[in-house]
């Protein structure tokens, strides 16, 4: 994918949504760099953790962009104090409100104001219903987060089971265990950049376009998540 010259240099945020796309390129970037070495050892059990966090990066960037004027990227941003609001109530929880007052000092407005209050982002099922990625949702994240939290789906890709014994596989490279995550991690890292791309007023839609023409015979599982959101 041709990327443009700007990502290779020092650059001015024109507007808000340059500083997104910012965010979310350095990203991918780095998630893609990890899945790299995950695949190279044979671990892909172990990087569809990361194949999922592209996934709702995904949905999470699109719906921001689909309601760009409707305050969703403040949304986004108020995630961070969110966060650390419910980290802090869950360290007085733990620990006392003395123990904490004695550790959390000068605490930010930006977190301050929502301890005890509930909020946040809606419930990824319906952000990607928004950006028309319902049915992209009901296929992957299931079969991603049966990976990423403790299931016992990923057991066969970690043992061999036989009649009278059961042996740990041993990771190494294998072109048919990496379609999948390989094709799946490719194709929202794709769509991730070039949401952020179009910030910049740069389309490389024919990268997806590209992808897309492993449909033309019809979708299977591996193929079954390309589909491009609806701005």
């Amino acid at each position: 994918m041709e990327l443009g010259d700007h990502w290779g240099r020092p650059h001015r945020h024109e507007n808000l949504k340059q500083k997104a796309a910012d965010f979310f390129f350095v990203r991918s970037n780095r998630r893609s760099i990890a899945l790299q070495c995950l695949f190279c050892a044979g671990l892909y059990s172990e990087a569809i953790a990361i194949v999922r966090c592209g996934f709702e990066e995904w949905l999470t960037y699109a719906w921001a962009v689909a309601g760009w004027d409707e305050g969703r990227w403040d949304a986004v941003n108020d995630t961070v104090g969110q966060t650390d609001a419910r980290v802090y109530e869950g360290f007085v929880g733990l620990w006392g409100q003395a123990e904490a007052d004695s550790h959390f000092t000068g605490m930010p407005e930006h977190v301050r104001r929502w301890l005890g209050v509930k909020g946040g982002l809606p419930d990824l099922a319906s952000r990607a219903r928004s950006v028309g990625l319902d049915g992209v949702y009901r296929v992957a994240y299931p079969y991603l987060s049966a990976y990423s939290h403790p299931t016992m789906r990923p057991f066969v890709d970690l043992f061999d089971e036989g009649a009278q014994v059961v042996r740990a596989r041993v990771p190494r490279r294998d072109a048919d265990e990496e379609a999948v995550p390989a094709l799946w991690a490719l194709w929202f890292e794709t769509r991730v950049l070039t949401l952020a791309n179009g910030a910049y007023g740069i389309d490389v839609e024919d990268a997806s376009d590209a992808l897309l023409t492993l449909l033309e015979d019809g979708p299977d599982f591996r193929t079954a998540v390309l589909v491009r959101e609806q701005l």
